[in-house]
């Protein structure tokens, strides 16, 4: 692999990129403006990249406020120095696209807000998302629930029951494919996509949009899937709007958990609450996820995270994440019908969904319970710190990630 690199932001007078160093040490970034250079060293950890990918960002202050404009007129340029060769940068994409732009208008800041660097998006995002011109109602509700459904059936009776148990049924709205299942159900809305394949990134798309615009009615959103039951964290003793009006944050991140089935529980009772019934569950970091929100994000597929980086409330306090999926044998039964029905518009997503409904137990099951440990205890601080240290930033998504994994530990919500 050559060298080669990419400048991706020009804020100001600041400019910064990556280069892909090829094992190479010592190269620098030679930057010229007008008749002024400057040299900076090529040193700058990039999470956003995979160490494997061997790209260390530059950051660098020009003599002067610059255009991205100027990488076209020559008056700038930019390039990689090793032992005295250089080797020209190229120009992010969606930063080229903004400078071929010759106004600020609202597609101009659409594309502007692509190659802002992840700190500076924030309130940029918060001013773009909410034109002044929109207005906000002086009272609004505290709390709606959005979700997608394929059908009625498996999980979807509990999701109800609960949910309606925080707000009023007309507070709680689904995206479905098969509108005319909920006809029996008093619900806020129905939004039918019949005729529609599931899509992953579709549904994020409507989903994010839902929400924002509910937003003008209801302080908070809750996005989740049917099968996941948002609660307040169990030894924290307060109730639903008590643990809502404790956070500090516009996006509270849950901490989630699959829910066990052992082999001498019954079959899940829909009347009881979920801890009466379900005593153990793994935590996983895919439901470690931003549900609730009262400022419009942008939610990747699966709602796992969003465009900005997740955080937990202190030990003991927020929501968690009680995933159904592992609950109930039976009902696992339920929606593998679900699944072999539902058309799919990307073979691989109908290829995991297909194979994961097939599996009677947990991956982490298999071979034997985990060792048991109590949600104080210092297994879960573990698994918060590994959950963090592996988050990365898609500078192309605007996204936060990370790989999925589960807890070497099994963890006891009754004791």
């Amino acid at each position: 692999m050559a060298i080669s690199g990419a400048v991706d932001s020009l804020i100001g007078d600041t400019i910064s990129g990556w280069v892909a160093c090829d094992g190479h040490a010592g190269i620098t970034v030679v930057i010229s403006l007008d008749q002024d250079t400057v040299t900076v060293p090529v040193n700058v950890p990039r999470t956003d990249f995979a160490e494997s990918s061997g790209r260390l960002g530059f950051k660098a202050k020009l003599p002067r406020v610059a255009m991205p404009s100027e990488f076209f007129n020559g008056r700038l340029a930019v390039h990689a120095n090793h032992n005295g060769h250089l080797i020209p940068l190229t120009v992010w994409e969606p930063l080229r696209q903004a400078a071929s732009l010759e106004s600020t208008d609202f597609r101009g800041m659409a594309q502007a807000v692509r190659f802002l660097s992840p700190e500076k998006r924030l309130e940029f995002n918060k001013i773009f998302a909410e034109p002044k011109s929109w207005k906000q109602l002086g009272s609004k509700k505290p709390l709606c629930v959005i979700s997608y459904a394929h059908d009625a059936s498996a999980w979807f009776p509990y999701f109800y029951n609960y949910y309606t148990s925080v707000v009023e049924p007309n507070a709680i709205f689904i995206v479905t494919p098969n509108p005319q299942e909920f006809t029996k159900y008093a619900l806020g809305g129905v939004i039918s996509i019949d005729g529609f394949p599931y899509d992953n990134a579709a549904r994020s798309q409507i989903m994010s949009r839902l929400c924002q615009g509910l937003q003008a009615y209801f302080e908070w959103t809750l996005l989740c899937d049917v099968d996941e039951i948002v609660v307040p964290h169990p030894a924290s003793g307060k109730s639903f709007f008590e643990t809502l009006a404790a956070l500090n944050s516009d996006i509270s991140t849950s901490r989630g958990f699959d829910i066990i089935q052992l082999d001498d529980e019954l079959d899940f009772d829909f009347n009881q609450p979920v801890l009466q019934q379900r005593r153990f569950g793994l935590a996983a970091s895919g439901l470690c996820k931003p549900h609730l929100a009262r400022i419009p994000v942008r939610w990747s597929v699966g709602y796992h995270f969003t465009n900005y980086k997740p955080r937990f409330e202190p030990e003991g306090q927020g929501f968690v994440t009680l995933h159904l999926k592992w609950a109930c044998d039976k009902i696992r039964l339920d929606v593998a019908k679900i699944v072999q029905k539902t058309k799919y518009a990307v073979s691989k997503t109908a290829d995991y969904a297909l194979e994961s409904v097939v599996i009677s137990k947990h991956p982490a099951m298999v071979s034997g319970a985990p060792p048991i440990s109590l949600l104080s205890s210092d297994a879960l601080k573990s698994f918060e710190k590994e959950f963090f240290s592996g988050l990365w930033y898609n500078s192309e998504e605007d996204l936060w990630a990370r790989e999925h994994f589960v807890s070497s530990a099994l963890f006891d919500f009754k004791k």
